[in-house]
C-alpha cells in the first residue's frame, strides 16, 4: 500500500484476512482497502463477515456503518450506529453517527 502497488496489496491483505480470521483487524484493513480502490460492495461483503465472527468489533462496526451511508445504505448505517452505540454508548463518534443518520 506505501508504495502504490494496490493490485499487490489488496491480494496480500485478503490472504491476511482469509488465514487469521480470529483477528478482525486483517478483516477491516482489507475492507478498508477495497473500499479505497472502489470495490465498496466487496468491502461490506467482508465486514459482513468479520462481523458475525466478532459482534464486538468496534472497528468493524464503524466501517459498515460509515461504508453502508456512504454508499446510500441510510436503514442499514443506522441498524449498525445502533449497535455501535450499544456496544459503547459514551463515544461521541459512535452517537454523533447514529444522530447523523436519524436526522437525514
Amino acid at each position: 500500500v506505501r508504495h502504490k502497488r494496490m493490485p499487490e496489496a489488496v491480494k496480500a491483505l485478503a490472504q491476511s484476512a482469509t488465514l487469521r480470521p480470529d483477528n478482525p483487524h486483517y478483516s477491516y484493513v482489507y475492507a478498508v482497502a477495497l473500499h479505497t480502490i472502489g470495490r465498496s460492495h466487496e468491502a461490506i461483503k467482508v465486514l459482513k463477515k468479520a462481523h458475525a465472527r466478532h459482534p464486538n468489533d468496534r472497528e468493524v462496526l464503524f466501517a459498515l456503518v460509515v461504508f453502508n451511508r456512504d454508499m446510500g445504505n441510510r436503514d442499514v448505517a443506522g441498524q449498525y450506529a445502533e449497535k455501535l452505540v450499544a456496544l459503547s454508548p459514551q463515544d461521541p463518534a459512535a452517537r454523533g453517527l447514529l444522530n447523523q443518520l436519524k436526522q437525514q
